[in-house]
């Protein structure tokens, strides 16, 4: 537990570590000084207005006095229910007018007799069906004016991937820097089996408590201006060709659990690396790498060499705002063609961190074996402690 704390309290004290913590705690604070939009009332409201306006203005020219009755009948049916959004005096009203309105347009798009992306209508309609319920529904149209549990996933996923996986990178570097051969920490005293798992540790319990301190102030701030436990927006997203609903704490717990996750995957798989180099070059080119790979429009696609093997691979699970929406989220499949999930995600960062933990135990064993036989070779004596 000494060696531990030691380590942990060393690479607090490093300012890089100071610094991308404070980095990250105004970018994610960002969102609620900026008009960071959502989908929410002033866009559905100027989408209502459009139709309105434009169904409107070809009836008035007489586009349709030549059409069959049955088409008359439904534009007049339209321009009523498009009437009913743009004149709603009341977020209550309003959504109750949303949700009559796509359910009609959705209903046409599925009989074929308009044109339309079905699902985003039917993300529109869920969405508007669950906000009319509420007696006082409040106007959220920006990041910023969501409450705390839903304003994380949101200014998480407002912020490239890569953002989030710094902590990793500073971490896993400076510990390898701190536990090198050279250094007092880095001592070949402590056998392996215990040494790499302690470092291991460290590097989590440090990422864990930089992401703390990025995330606490954007958070408190958002209750405080939004209130703790105000309702937000629901989250209703588009996932690989479904519609999916999902509650607050759903969201919540998949963007938090992914991004700690992912950051503890990089820095165990830095610091294993510099374990076997002695040195931070290769676990931070290793780590760079990772952290790059999956940035690529190309990765998660169907069409890609990889895509048998995505949902097994660490580095499809770096951006969590492709596996599960947020409230606001705008009608995009976020995993198109691709089946991955918070719960695998989960399973597979955890196994790939203790499988590199493991290979550095072995790997590790086996060139100390290695380098004591070949000193035994050549007469020398063999030192009770290996490399690693």
């Amino acid at each position: 537990m000494r060696y531990l704390s030691l380590l942990v309290h060393c690479i607090a004290r490093q300012p890089a570590t100071v610094t991308i913590a404070v980095l990250l705690a105004l970018a994610f604070a960002t969102p609620l000084a900026l008009d960071c939009v959502l989908w929410g009332e002033s866009i559905v409201a100027a989408n209502a207005q459009n139709a309105y306006t434009t169904l409107k203005a070809a009836e008035d020219a007489g586009a349709y006095d030549s059409a069959p009755d049955y088409i008359r009948t439904e534009n007049g049916r339209d321009l009523k229910l498009l009437r009913g959004v743009v004149d709603a005096k009341d977020p209550h009203t309003f959504w109750a007018a949303v949700a009559k309105q796509s359910k009609a347009e959705l209903d046409e798009i599925q009989e074929g007799t308009l044109q339309g992306d079905a699902l985003n209508t039917e993300a529109e309609y869920r969405r508007a069906v669950i906000m009319s319920m509420e007696k006082n529904p409040r106007i959220i149209n920006y990041v910023g004016d969501l409450p705390p549990a839903q304003y994380l996933p949101a200014a998480i996923a407002s912020l490239p991937s890569v953002a989030w996986l710094l902590p990793s990178l500073v971490v896993g570097v400076g510990l390898c820097r701190i536990t090198s051969p050279q250094r007092l920490l880095g001592a070949r005293t402590i056998p392996a089996t215990r040494r790499v798992p302690t470092v291991c540790v460290a590097a989590s319990i440090s990422c864990v408590a930089i992401l703390v301190v990025a995330f606490l102030p954007g958070m408190v701030l958002s209750g405080l201006r939004n209130g703790f436990t105000s309702s937000g927006l629901p989250v209703v997203f588009i996932k690989n060709g479904s519609v999916v609903v999902a509650s607050s704490g759903q969201a919540l717990s998949s963007f938090l659990a992914l991004v700690v996750l992912e950051n503890v995957f990089v820095s165990c798989a830095i610091v294993c690396l510099g374990q076997l180099t002695g040195g931070a070059a290769a676990g931070g080119v290793v780590g760079v790498a990772l952290c790059l790979l999956p940035l690529s429009d190309s990765y998660l696609s169907p069409s890609s060499p990889l895509s048998p093997l995505l949902k097994w691979l660490p580095t499809s699970y770096f951006d969590a705002s492709r596996l599960m929406g947020f409230a606001g989220a705008f009608g995009v499949d976020i995993c198109e063609g691709i089946s991955l999930d918070t719960a695998t995600g989960c399973i597979v960062l955890l196994s790939w961190t203790a499988c590199f933990i493991l290979l550095t135990l072995v790997v590790g064993f086996a060139l100390s074996r290695y380098h004591a036989a070949r000193r035994q070779r050549r007469g020398q004596t063999c030192p009770s402690t290996s490399r690693i």
